[in-house]
């Protein structure tokens, strides 16, 4: 009973995904000129190692000039009081995965050149944030059905977001490669 239930809420936001509309402005731009300038990081903020990596990355794309914004899922309201980043938690996530909070609000109406979902494939509120977000260019990992990322990285079976960060990583030098 309770994969069923499942299904039917993922079915839905499926549905409610589909109904937030990407605009204009935030189609890829295949313009070799481009200058990466902002980058907005969703992810999963509730594994202290998978914080410790993202500290890191952030680190070194701010070292590039980049203005970071991050924005984190912490599913324990209690581990959160030193958080570093933005971040929301479970009770701001109604029952069809949509989350209602300021901090999405703000995150959301600030463009990104390009905006990078390292949450696990199976994180829909991550997925909705990255659709309503402004960017020109969004990276996210590969769930079925949910086709709102202009490159979709395939995440390892078991979530290691050295790896994923890594594929992505990979996957934009290549991009950038083919446009110089």
């Amino acid at each position: 009973m309770r994969r069923w239930v499942q299904q039917m809420r993922e079915t839905i936001f499926k549905k409610i995904l589909q109904n937030v509309r990407r605009r204009r402005e935030d189609t890829a731009t295949t313009d070799p000129n481009l200058k990466v300038t902002s980058i907005g990081i969703l992810f999963d903020g509730t594994l202290p190692e998978d914080r410790q990596v993202l500290d890191r990355l952030v680190q070194q794309l701010r070292q590039s000039s980049n203005q970071v914004l991050v924005l984190g899922y912490i599913d324990n309201y209690s581990i959160a009081t030193t958080y570093p980043f933005k971040h929301f938690y479970k009770k701001h996530v109604n029952w069809f995965y949509v989350p209602k909070h300021p901090d999405i609000d703000k995150f959301s109406r600030i463009h990104y050149d390009i905006l990078m979902n390292l949450g696990r494939p199976d994180q829909f509120t991550l997925h909705y944030i990255a659709k309503s977000a402004l960017a020109s260019f969004k990276v996210g990992p590969h769930y079925p059905g949910i086709e709102i990322y202009d490159v979709m990285v395939r995440a390892p079976q078991e979530h290691d977001l050295d790896e994923f960060i890594d594929n992505v990583k990979r996957l934009l030098k290549n991009i950038q490669y083919r446009n110089d």
